[in-house]
């Protein structure tokens, strides 16, 4: 595995992430206005959150096993919060996109 080969892999690749959803939000809120910002930021959020309980889920399989039903809830709660996080930021785009045409800036 990685791990062994990188010591900080874990660390490496999760500091990666936040600035990359970090980034993310700051765009978000410099580019769009209303409630496109409001989804924007609410599926951004979302999503971080998927993957935090992603990993705690991922914690509890390799101490349960992936067959444990608390393995198979955090499973269904991961791709909830996942599926509503990209819904959020699909409805973004379109609020934004529809108050762009609405203003002209096309």
């Amino acid at each position: 595995m990685v791990e062994f080969r990188i010591p900080a892999a874990e660390f490496l690749s999760a500091a990666v992430i936040v600035i990359c959803f970090v980034i993310a939000v700051v765009m978000i809120n410099m580019q769009a206005m209303g409630r496109a910002r409001t989804f924007g930021v609410l599926g951004v959020a979302l999503l971080f959150a998927s993957m935090i309980i992603a990993a705690l889920n991922g914690s509890l399989g390799s101490a349960y096993g992936t067959g444990s039903l608390v393995y198979g809830v955090g499973a269904v709660l991961v791709a909830a919060t996942a599926a509503g996080g990209l819904i959020l930021l699909a409805l973004a785009v379109i609020r934004a996109d529809k108050a762009r045409t609405r203003t002209g800036d096309r």
